[in-house]
C-alpha cells in the first residue's frame, strides 16, 4: 500500500497515512444466519470439553479462594484448612486431566482433517 505525507501532521513531523485512492474491500455480510458454515462434530466436541475444563478451573479457584477466606476469618483449625486445600488440590488434578483430553482432542482433530 501507497503511502503519502499528512499534510496535517502536527509539528512537522511525517505521519504517513494510508492512501485512500482505490475503495477497501471488505467481505459481504452474510445474508441470511443460517447460511453460516455449519461447525463439524470433532469441532463441537472440542468446544464443549473446552468449555467443561474452564467451567471446573474456575469453580475449584473459586472454591478455593472462598475456602480460605471462610477458614481465616471463621478461625477453623489447620487440620480443616489442609483438608479443603486438598479438596482443591484434586480438583486442579481433575482441571489438567480435563485440559490433557481438550489436547488430546484437537491433535485428533488436525489429524483428520
Amino acid at each position: 500500500m501507497e503511502q503519502r505525507r499528512n499534510p496535517r501532521a502536527l509539528n512537522g513531523h511525517k505521519r504517513l497515512v494510508p492512501r485512500r485512492d482505490r475503495p477497501v474491500q471488505r467481505p459481504a455480510p452474510l445474508a441470511d444466519p443460517r447460511q453460516a458454515p455449519k461447525v463439524r462434530v470433532a469441532d463441537a466436541a472440542v468446544l464443549r470439553a473446552g468449555r467443561l475444563a474452564a467451567l471446573v478451573l474456575a469453580s475449584v479457584g473459586v472454591f478455593w479462594i472462598a475456602t480460605t477466606a471462610a477458614g481465616g476469618s471463621f478461625g477453623w483449625s489447620a487440620r480443616v484448612r489442609a483438608l479443603l486445600d486438598l479438596f482443591a488440590l484434586a480438583g486442579f488434578g481433575v482441571a489438567i486431566y480435563l485440559t490433557w483430553q481438550v489436547w488430546r482432542l484437537r491433535r485428533a482433530d488436525k489429524g483428520s482433517q
